[in-house]
C-alpha cells in the first residue's frame, strides 16, 4: 500500500507563568515574530531549536484519527546581507508512519521507506509564501502577519491561560484553510519586558501547539515537548544521502496529507 506523506505542521515551548495583565493582540503577535527576525538582538533571538512532537490527524473522509510521534530540528543561518535566513530542518516521524523530511537549505528531501522512494524539490520553491503546502508557516515565524490575517481564536485563552490565535492565509491555499496557534503566556510576558542596557533575556520558543485545518476540514494537531533552543546543531545533520536502491522523484507529485 502506498503511504501518503505526512507534512509537518510545526513549533515549540518551555516554562509557564501567570501574567499580571492580559496582553493585546499585537503584543502576542510580536512575541511570536520577534525571536525569529534577523534584526532582533542576538541574546533574544532563536537561532535554532529541537523538540519532540506528537501529531494527531483527523481524516474526515475516512473518519480516522492517526497519531504519530517524532522529532524536529530547525536551524536558521543568516545570509550574507543578514536580511534573510537560510532554513535547515529535519523532521523524523516514527513508525507506523515512518518518514524523514530533511532540508539543507537548498533541497528538500522527503524519504518514505515503506514506498522505497525519495521525493526531491528545491527548498526555495517549496517554502516561498503562497505555495500550496502547510510548511510555509513553519519557516516563516518572523513574518506571520505578512502571510496570514491574524485574530483571536475562540476562546482567547486556553484552560492554562495561554493565548490562542486564529490565522487565515492571505492567499488561497488548498492545504491550509485555518491555522490555530497556542502561544506560551510566559513567552509573551518575556517579550513585553525591556532588558537593561547590555543585557538580554534568554528566548523561549513561543508556540506550544499548532492546529492546521484544510479545505476539506481535515485537521492535524501538533503538540511539542522537550524543547531546546540555541543548541547549535551541526549542519551535517541536515544533509540527506539517498539510500542505495531507493527511487528518487524529482518533484512534489506525491499527494500531501495530514
Amino acid at each position: 500500500m502506498i503511504r501518503r506523506m505526512i507534512m509537518p505542521v510545526c513549533f515549540l515551548f518551555v516554562l509557564l507563568a501567570v501574567p499580571a495583565l492580559s496582553a493585546e493582540l499585537p503584543e502576542v503577535i510580536a512575541a511570536v515574530e520577534t525571536p525569529f527576525r534577523t534584526d532582533t538582538a542576538a541574546g533574544r533571538r532563536i537561532h535554532d531549536y529541537r523538540a519532540d512532537f506528537v501529531q494527531e490527524s483527523h481524516i474526515v473522509s475516512l473518519n480516522r484519527l492517526q497519531q504519530v510521534d517524532g522529532m524536529v530540528v530547525v536551524r536558521f543561518d543568516a545570509t550574507g546581507n543578514d536580511a534573510t535566513s537560510k532554513v535547515r530542518f529535519r523532521w523524523e516521524y516514527q513508525p507506523p508512519a515512518q518518514q524523514q523530511i530533511i532540508s539543507d537549505g537548498e533541497t528538500v528531501w522527503v524519504y518514505l521507506p515503506e514506498n522505497n522512494q525519495v521525493i526531491k524539490t528545491e527548498a526555495a520553491k517549496l517554502l516561498q509564501p503562497g505555495e500550496s503546502n502547510p510548511t510555509t508557516f513553519l519557516t516563516g515565524l518572523g513574518n506571520l502577519a505578512r502571510d496570514f490575517e491574524i485574530s483571536w481564536a475562540e476562546p482567547k485563552r486556553s484552560a492554562a491561560g495561554d493565548y490562542r490565535l486564529e490565522l487565515q492565509p492571505r492567499q488561497p491555499n488548498p492545504l491550509i484553510s485555518k491555522l490555530y496557534l497556542v502561544i506560551d503566556q510566559a513567552a509573551v510576558e518575556l517579550s513585553r519586558k525591556k532588558p537593561a542596557a547590555g543585557q538580554g533575556s534568554a528566548p523561549l520558543f513561543p508556540v506550544l501547539s499548532a492546529t492546521v485545518a484544510d479545505t476539506n476540514n481535515n485537521r492535524s494537531v501538533l503538540t511539542f515537548a522537550n524543547v531546546a533552543v540555541n543548541i547549535n546543531p551541526p549542519v551535517e545533520g541536515f544533509r540527506f544521502v539517498v539510500p542505495e536502491g531507493v527511487d528518487v522523484v524529482d518533484s512534489l507529485d506525491a499527494p500531501a496529507g495530514f
